[in-house]
């Protein structure tokens, strides 16, 4: 054991000094072992304790960096940058990431591989937006995603995404009614995580306002988002992050620029959503051109309390005392007291902080990239209950011999444990590459060979091909009576909302007067794709002038694909723009299946219609495209008109 600090940081000059000729680096020294702390319990710029020397816990293990695949820096310059978002989570006995996959241009959900110490891409998609910036929340049985791009158009949205684990396949699976769009435009750094009471909240920065929304009868079923009181004026480069903590409350940070400071508010699990408490100041004078936030819980005091880093940068570092405090974790206690803890001075160059808790042995580490720019990641470590972290940049925990900017660490929302040990992601946007670092805390060793193994250039494809399904809605996740999250409705006179009884639940779309119309579209973005399949359930009933549209498909130009119900009951459909009418009635007040296989490519489709017993009524091949012009499909539509006219949709799909 090294037992002087003058050994301790002999140590730490011998494991930065040594050159490692391979691009997965070691750190050799325990974490803790650096060098000496000081508490700043008090105000910052308080006089320092005398000297505390924090022994690590015996089963940490020096941590490990592995450098990883290659990205597009082209397509999308940073793939893992805004520190208030966790891209990582831990499920199954395994760690998990949304990382990009750049074989597909996307996103996809991966999985580490623990022996290898590589990403495994399981092929499951989360946005098909390469630069979508996403969220990722574990809650135990479910995986929740928002995600959304920089920009105002609706391509650019704010979409919530879950997924549950499908034991028998080893992936991620998507749900129905799911993605849902919850707002028309874009936003910057959206984040999302869920109160005591198990209703969604996000938060975001856009158009120069901090917005949040929350569910309200299901995890599909939202508010429209709306301006957090008291929020104020923002710059569009500011960023939120919400938390629970409690007993139940859920709290909003959010970064003001204009003023240099962090603020903070809360609400009541349950309360209005003009219910929030009064703006606290939880940091002054962090700088015109920072916009980090990680925010972290823990129990403390019978209570859950909120922790963040919080970087303090008034003035240029250059110009700064060197010894003065620059990365801080503010801790708000019960009482609502904010607490400071320094975590590095000016003179450690540290950057984009996060913050991590290991709650059964008491612990919170900070992750941090140094200097300011990137070069490596660092970790350093504290006691939750007293939390003196040492000084100095802390210990190496992402490093890389031929990566020279090693920056934008991310890792989880969850608590990590010698169970799970620790993984954080980070990147190099010099030279488009992906690294994690890999610690274990004492129950996940790392095979003493993993760190020699030649590392991949490019991920391994996919064990076999997912379904992506673009839209796939049940309509059981809104109440009866309501209009759908993320359907459009353009009605002269009738309604597009859900119906049923009970338990069962349809889109159901009435037109009132014989000169009326409803329809109700969904965008999907097919992102390329060659073939679609489009999957819809349907019960008609006409009559008098009525006609019903069971399902459109369209495009930039127009309408490509579509089927008819006419008032008397007769069934017909498109090829090119001929109507095909072919001598069927449809029952009134029965269920059908349509199906169209698309070929996109070809523009063509191939369709079948079946009865309630699946009984084929109607199949046809080779089925022209109503357009010429240039554009694939990116829109399903129902509608009807005159009347009467009703139209259900049990469920729809449409899957790539």
């Amino acid at each position: 054991m090294v037992k002087t600090l003058a050994d301790r940081r002999s140590l730490l000059a011998l494991a930065l000094a040594v050159t490692i000729p391979v691009a997965v680096v070691a750190s050799m020294v325990v974490l803790g072992a650096a060098s000496s702390p000081r508490s700043t319990m008090g105000p910052v710029g308080s006089a320092p304790s005398a000297p505390v020397f924090v022994t690590p816990p015996p089963n940490d293990r020096p941590a490990i960096a592995f450098r990883d695949f290659e990205y597009k820096t082209e397509t999308i310059a940073s793939v893992s940058a805004s520190s208030a978002q966790s891209k990582l989570w831990y499920a199954q006995g395994a760690w998990w990431g949304g990382l990009y996959a750049p074989n597909a241009n996307e996103i996809h959900i991966f999985r580490l591989d623990w022996a290898t110490q590589t990403w495994r891409d399981t092929g499951t998609v989360v946005d098909e937006r390469a630069d979508a910036d996403a969220d990722y929340l574990w809650t135990g049985t479910h995986l929740y995603v928002a995600s959304a791009t920089k920009g105002s158009t609706s391509s650019h949205r704010a979409r919530i995404v879950r997924f549950h684990f499908d034991a028998g396949t080893g992936r991620f699976v998507q749900d129905p009614d799911f993605p849902i769009a919850i707002n028309d435009t874009g936003a910057s750094g959206i984040v999302i995580d869920r109160d005591s009471r198990g209703s969604l909240w996000v938060t975001y920065v856009s158009s120069g306002n901090l917005w949040v929304a929350h569910t309200l009868s299901s995890d599909a079923h939202w508010t429209v988002p709306y301006r957090l009181p008291g929020s104020g004026s923002l710059r569009d480069a500011d960023v939120s992050s919400v938390v629970p903590f409690g007993p139940g409350r859920v709290g909003v940070m959010w970064t003001d620029q204009a003023t240099t400071r962090v603020l903070f508010a809360s609400h009541a699990d349950g309360e209005g959503d003009d219910a929030w408490s009064p703006v606290e100041i939880v940091a002054t004078g962090v700088g015109e051109a920072d916009d980090q936030l990680n925010l972290k819980t823990f129990e403390q005091a019978g209570a859950r309390v909120i922790a963040t880093p919080i970087r303090m940068t008034a003035v240029s570092d250059a110009a700064r005392n060197q010894l003065g405090p620059q990365i801080l974790v503010k801790i708000r206690e019960a009482d609502g007291h904010w607490k400071t803890s320094e975590v590095g001075r000016v003179e450690d160059k540290h950057n984009r902080p996060i913050l991590l808790i290991d709650e059964d042995r008491r612990l919170m580490y900070v992750v941090a990239q140094s200097p300011a720019g990137g070069g490596i990641v660092s970790i350093k470590r504290a006691s939750l209950d007293t939390p003196i972290f040492p000084t100095g940049t802390g210990d190496p925990f992402i490093v890389s011999g031929v990566d020279p900017a090693v920056a934008s660490a991310t890792s989880t929302k969850q608590s990590v444990s010698a169970a799970s040990g620790m993984v954080a992601l980070a990147s190099d946007e010099s030279t488009g590459r992906y690294l994690h670092g890999a610690l274990d805390l004492g129950e996940t060793p790392i095979p003493p060979d993993v760190a020699a193994a030649p590392r991949p250039d490019h991920p391994a494809p996919p064990a076999e091909i997912v379904a992506r399904p673009l839209v796939d809605d049940e309509f059981a996740s809104w109440p009866i009576g309501e209009p759908v999250t993320g359907w459009t409705v353009n009605a002269s006179s009738g309604t597009a909302v859900v119906g049923g009884k009970d338990d069962l639940r349809y889109l159901s779309l009435r037109s009132s007067t014989a000169a009326a119309f409803v329809e109700t579209c969904k965008d999907f973005a097919q992102a390329g794709a060659t073939r679609l399949r489009v999957d819809v359930r349907f019960r008609p009933s006409v009559g008098g002038s009525g006609e019903i549209r069971p399902v459109e498909i369209r495009g930039p130009g127009g309408d490509i694909l579509g089927l008819r119900v006419a008032y008397d009951g007769e069934f017909s459909f498109f090829d090119g723009a001929l109507r095909q009418r072919p001598g069927i009635l449809l029952v009134d007040g029965r269920w059908y299946g349509a199906r169209l296989d698309i070929d996109v490519v070809g523009r063509s489709a191939d369709l079948v219609l079946t009865d309630a017993a699946g009984k084929t009524v109607v199949k046809r091949s080779g089925l022209h495209w109503r357009t010429d012009e240039p554009g694939q499909p990116s829109r399903v539509c129902f509608k009807v008109s005159g009347t009467p006219a009703l139209l259900d949709v049990d469920r729809v799909t449409v899957s790539r």
